[in-house]
């Protein structure tokens, strides 16, 4: 070994370089440098190894929560979520709609009502204001009004039907009626003025005659005989005014109610 100041060789053992009196550095051996340096490698595995092994637990423990506490809530709300939706859409999908809820045609006239559902039936009020048929085709018969009943198994749906006279056919008819439209238009005030007390009393039997009402007065039925479209088919007794719809109804007594004045 020499000094590392003046280059002298040392003997081993020497604390001082005999030439300039330095101090003498122990220099490592061999052996001792590689026992430092697989020391070192030794220490640095143990640590990778502890980390790991750390990280192990840790990401374990946070898997076992996860599953256990956060997991196990989550798919059971999800489902129960679900299943409620599901029931909703259900019921929504089943639900009966028909439209139009409300229909207005001429006699003679066709028209579909529109439904969401298949397996349904269809029934009119009263047929000879209106028919319907398997598929939902509703024809009008003569002028008044009525409903259409739409069923799907517990569910109903009722649409009103309205049934009007053609428009050419009232204008040919409308000089054989005192009230051409008492049927289908609820009166006026403006309807009645200038008119006679015969004339409304003619006027409020023509809503009786429409349906076929015969008359005990000779010169009343005379009257009614000589139009085109009345056909007497009901004695006065047995004449039913429940085949009367809610406007003629209601003309019938507003007219009563100026002849009385």
């Amino acid at each position: 070994m020499k000094c590392k100041n003046c280059g002298h060789e040392i003997q081993q053992g020497d604390l001082f370089c005999e030439n300039c009196g330095a101090k003498v550095e122990p220099e490592l051996t061999r052996s001792g440098k590689n026992a430092q340096n697989k020391q070192s490698k030794g220490i640095d595995v143990k640590i990778i190894i502890i980390a790991v092994i750390a990280l192990l637990v840790i990401g374990g423990g946070g898997f076992f929560v996860y599953q256990n506490f956060i997991a196990n809530d989550k798919p059971e709300y999800t489902a129960q979520e679900s299943e409620e939706d599901s029931k909703d859409s259900d019921s929504k999908s089943s639900k009966l709609k028909v439209s139009p809820d409300e229909l207005e045609i001429e006699v003679g006239e066709n028209q579909f009502l529109d439904c969401n559902q298949d397996d349904v039936t269809y029934k009119s009020k009263d047929r000879n204001i209106a028919t319907v048929s398997d598929s939902g085709r509703v024809k009008g018969i003569k002028a008044g009004e009525t409903e259409v009943t739409v069923t799907y198994g517990d569910q109903k749906v009722t649409c009103k039907v309205v049934v009007k006279e053609d428009a050419t056919a009232a204008l040919q008819n409308s000089e054989d009626y005192v009230f051409p439209n008492s049927n289908t238009q609820l009166l006026t005030e403006a309807d009645l003025q200038g008119k006679t007390a015969e004339q409304l009393r003619i006027g409020r039997n023509e809503i009786y005659a429409r349906h076929g009402r015969k008359f005990n007065d000779e010169a009343l039925q005379n009257y009614f005989n000589s139009k085109s479209w009345y056909s007497g088919t009901v004695e006065a007794d047995a004449f039913d005014e429940g085949v009367l719809n809610e406007i003629e109804k209601k003309n019938a007594d507003f007219i009563t109610s100026h002849e009385n004045r």
